[in-house]
């Protein structure tokens, strides 16, 4: 649950809390449904070396292999740019499935 404990910031730079986070999760999944994220932080935009690393987390790689009902993935991209060619690039894999018990 590392990915679930971290802050984000906004495009206000506004801290989003966990309960925050939580309960837009639970807005957004269905009942039934089982939400998995996994969140990254790079300074590059290579997008294979981005994939490729995250690949090399357990978490990220469950996520990616993944079967089942209802599955659905998402990506998500925020870019940050800073002066002098400095980029933060904040990446978040996630999918929500029907959990079957």
């Amino acid at each position: 649950k590392q990915w679930y404990q971290r802050r984000v910031r906004g495009s206000t730079g506004v801290c989003v809390s966990n309960e925050d986070f939580e309960n837009a999760v639970r807005h957004a999944v269905p009942s039934g449904f089982t939400f998995k994220g996994y969140p990254s932080q790079f300074i590059h935009l290579d997008a294979r070396s981005m994939f490729s690393d995250c690949l090399k987390s357990s978490v990220c790689s469950d996520i990616i292999c993944l079967r089942g009902d209802g599955l659905e993935f998402a990506v998500k991209v925020k870019l940050y740019a800073y002066p002098e060619s400095v980029v933060a690039c904040w990446l978040m894999i996630a999918c929500q499935y029907r959990c079957i018990s």
